[in-house]
């Protein structure tokens, strides 16, 4: 091997190193930024588009997640949640007003449960979250969304306890 060669080897490899350290200061530098594109309940590919947005370069959606899961493990995870219930947020909509009768948060949760709309992982038949995660967001969200309309949603969806029976 050629002195050159090895040099050019060897330059590419620190710079590759140089971009990763650098990705990672950008990073730590912008925490309260992620934690509001965590909060939003967009999705990761979202979040990571709006991130890549604001540092003006790109970050792949498996670098943005390493370093969330690793720097902000808790809003990482509750984001994950909130994601699932923003995407069933239609289907809540429909059920709340298909039946007027079905107009409680642990039969909502029983009938998005049962076809799996609330697992965090395709992969595992368990990893549906739980009911209390399930009813603190929808309030959260149907809160939020209270005050911009100015009307009280949390009435429209009875907040109960979800009976053991009834639990799949």
């Amino acid at each position: 091997m050629k002195n050159g060669s090895l040099f050019n080897i060897l330059t590419s490899y620190s710079l590759k190193n140089t971009s990763r350290q650098t990705n990672k200061a950008i990073f730590l530098s912008k925490l309260e930024d992620v934690k509001i594109l965590l909060k939003s309940g967009n999705s990761l590919s979202t979040q990571v588009q709006s991130y890549n947005g604001l540092i003006e370069r790109q970050i792949s959606e498996s670098t943005y997640k390493k370093y969330c899961q690793e720097y902000l493990k808790n809003e990482y995870e509750f984001s994950i949640k909130k994601t699932l219930v923003v995407r069933n947020l239609d289907k809540i909509a429909e059920y709340v007003d298909s039946f007027n009768n079905l107009n409680t948060t642990s039969e909502l949760y029983i009938i998005l449960k049962n076809k799996g709309s609330l697992k965090k992982s395709n992969r595992r038949r368990d990893s549906s979250i739980e009911y209390e995660d399930f009813t603190d967001i929808l309030s959260l969200i149907l809160n939020e969304l209270a005050i911009e309309h100015k009307e009280d949603l949390t009435k429209i969806i009875k907040f109960d306890k979800l009976n053991k029976q009834k639990k799949s």
